[in-house]
């Protein structure tokens, strides 16, 4: 009994020895600043786009909203083609649901969200517009006359995702979230985490708690709380 126990005790000193080896080792691997994280996982590319490639963005742009339209569909968030005037951010946070919460997310993630609506925010407005249309089009799709309107729709949409690359940078985020596995980056989380708690977090949990507030405005707090703890802005 004397001999397996000590063998047993010998045998977990090694594979805990081996264990603590294996975490320093990934540790001193571990980049120090969020330029070594950068360059060990390297930087994502920008997509590099064209006027052409523009032009048919913005067609699609005003043509998701003309499809809906032509579909009897209501206007996405009440907001239809020529009416986007100075009251597009109340027709928002009136909005309920799991597309309101996405478009209130990248509301909050704004970096001056007082100039209203920027590029990228259209850029996933459009895109939730065309995949709602895509959806409803494909439960109809064994109708004859809506196969068109799905091979515009399927255009449409590839054009916007590209749009959305572009106009949102998502190589910015791709880096910004590199940049935060490194000493620096982790160190300089934790910081704006505790300051965030007490004013974006905190203001976040209260409106998820709150039944009278909408998915949008509950979206827009949570961005508002990512932004300020990761530092990303769009």
């Amino acid at each position: 009994m004397k001999t397996a126990f000590v063998l047993a005790c010998v045998l977990a000193a090694t594979v805990e020895a081996s264990v603590l080896d294996t975490i320093q080792a990934k540790w001193d691997a571990f980049p120090v600043t969020r330029a070594d994280a950068l360059a060990k996982h390297g930087k994502s590319k920008a997509f590099k786009t064209s006027p052409e490639h523009k032009r048919i963005v913005d067609e699609a742009h005003v043509n998701v909203r003309a499809s809906r339209e032509r579909l009897g569909l209501a206007p996405f968030g009440g907001v239809g083609v020529g009416s986007r005037g100075e009251d597009i951010r109340k027709s928002y946070e009136d909005m309920t649901g799991f597309s309101a919460r996405i478009l209130g997310t990248f509301a909050g993630l704004q970096y001056n969200a007082a100039a209203g609506p920027n590029k990228c925010f259209g850029a996933v407005e459009s895109g939730l517009t065309a995949s709602s249309i895509l959806f409803y089009v494909l439960t109809k799709v064994y109708l004859p006359w809506y196969v068109p309107e799905a091979q515009l729709i399927v255009q449409d949409n590839i054009a916007l995702l590209g749009g959305f690359y572009t106009d949102c940078e998502a190589n910015k985020f791709f880096d910004s979230m590199t940049a935060l596995f490194s000493e620096e980056g982790l160190s300089a989380l934790g910081a704006r985490a505790v300051t965030a708690q007490q004013f974006e977090i905190k203001r976040y949990n209260k409106m998820k708690s709150d039944p009278s507030t909408t998915s949008f405005q509950r979206g827009e707090a949570f961005g508002k709380a990512f932004g300020a703890v990761t530092a990303y802005h769009i």
